[in-house]
Formats: C-alpha cells, structure tokens, sequence
C-alpha cells in the first residue's frame, strides 16, 4: 500500500465522522430546543372591528396545544385554527404548548375589539 493511500483513507474518515456528527446534531436541535408557538393572525395588539375572530398559527415540537385551559387540535403540519367571539375591549388569551419531554412554553395574545358602529342598519 502506498503513502498517500493511508493519508486518504484518514481523511475520508475524517470527513464521515465530521458529516455524521453535523447530522445528528442537525437532527437534534428539535429536541434540544424545545416546543415553539408561532401566532400568525391576529397579532398581538391589534383592534378587530368583529367579535368573531379566528386566531391561526403553527407550532413545532408540539404533542399538546391550550389555549386557555381549552384542548385545540393541531393538524400533521403544526397548524392550527380557532374561532372566538370577543368581548368588547381588550381580550387577553394565554396558548400553553408541551412537548413530548414535559417542557412547556406559553404563548401570550392580546387582541382589542371595537365594535364598528357604522355597520348597523335600521
């Protein structure tokens, strides 16, 4: 066997250990990181001129979504989709996730309704 074949096969492996180690440590960051709530509509703070609301949003790493205390379903994707009715002024709602490993982070959302008294007909 020549030299440099012995030099080459070191590399190689070297490059394996270095490209599997990236992987499970690409892998892992899910476990490591935790669960993650994402609320895409409404945002936190807005004004709603409608007391039926729909709060939508995503999670990841998530095997169990509250929202104050009340079970929502998560579809395969990690999204999800509520409907609310407000109560005039600010409405304040608390999203608790979990993960597999017991972790939980909260979530919180406020969202102001106005009613919008121009709609109303006599």
């Amino acid at each position: 066997m020549l030299p440099y074949h012995r030099k080459i096969t070191k590399y190689l492996f070297i490059i394996f250990v270095l490209l599997v180690l990236a992987y499970a440590y690409f892998e892992a960051q899910d476990i490591f990181s935790g669960p993650d709530i994402n609320i895409s509509g409404p945002i936190s703070g807005f004004t709603v001129s409608s007391q039926l609301v729909t709060i939508t949003g995503n999670v990841r790493n998530v095997t169990e979504l509250e929202l104050d205390g009340k079970q929502i379903t998560i579809n395969e994707d990690g999204e999800f989709a509520y409907k609310l009715l407000l109560a005039p002024g600010i409405n304040t709602f608390q999203f608790v996730a979990k993960d597999k490993f017991g972790r939980k982070r909260t979530e919180a959302l406020q969202v102001f309704y106005q009613e919008d008294k121009n709609n109303y007909e006599m």
